[in-house]
């Protein structure tokens, strides 16, 4: 039943925001009086008052002896503001990735070296290399006195 009620306010809210009800009711009005900010509309458990400065619609129901309105869900509302803050989260991530493109292109990065500068590289290297094996080869064959191989 509760889901049932919530699908005919929802229903009821969407028609008359975006069903142009808005003028209709306020027209329903007496000639030269001003129409109010709030239109009711009578449902199976209360009523559904649509604020005519806001367009929130809430749901009016007597609890306890008493009138509560609560606020109905505005779906509408809920997507645009989704879709405002995932805009903005957009816009952030353009912003980061140009500064991160600027920053590539503003300095070399990393490059592949030259033939020559690989060349060198590999020529200390086997220089280090060969001069640590004759260390060792050195040594290994005079050992120093008193000293444990």
């Amino acid at each position: 039943m509760r889901s049932k009620t919530c699908l005919l306010i929802a229903l009821t809210a969407g028609i008359l925001v975006a069903g142009g009800a808005l003028p209709a009711l306020s027209a329903g009005t007496q000639a030269g009086a001003a129409p109010g900010r709030y239109t009711m509309t009578p449902t199976e458990n209360g009523f559904l008052r649509l604020d005519t400065q806001t367009g929130a619609v809430s749901l009016c129901m007597r609890k306890d002896g008493r009138w509560a309105c609560e606020s109905v869900a505005d779906d509408a509302k809920l997507l645009r503001d989704e879709i405002a803050r995932l805009a903005r989260e957009n816009e952030a991530l353009r912003r980061r990735l140009a500064e991160l493109e600027g920053r590539k292109s503003g300095r070399p990065g990393l490059t592949l070296p030259s033939e020559e500068e690989v060349d060198k590289a590999l020529s200390l290297m086997e220089r280090f290399l060969r001069k640590f094996k004759d260390m060792a080869k050195r040594l290994a064959e005079d050992p120093q006195p008193g000293t444990p191989l």
